[in-house]
């Protein structure tokens, strides 16, 4: 739980205390489980590309993943 939102794992999405459901997509689902595990953390695109699986052409797909966590 972060804010006013739950974290579905299993279901891959996120849902709002007025229970609207944002589903997320695999890259999304890592960058948020890594984020909620390193509260406070600033993580270098270097982390954020191991976290996704560690190929080296994923920055792109990191910025919107990022982009549309926020």
């Amino acid at each position: 739980r972060f804010a006013d939102w739950s974290f579905d794992r299993v279901g891959r999405s996120v849902v709002s205390s007025e229970q609207l459901l944002v589903p997320l997509s695999a890259h999304e689902c890592r960058l948020l489980e890594a984020f909620l595990g390193h509260p406070g953390t600033v993580m270098s695109r270097a982390e954020l590309r191991r976290v996704l699986g560690g190929d080296p052409a994923c920055g792109r797909s990191i910025d919107l993943a990022v982009g549309r966590l926020r």
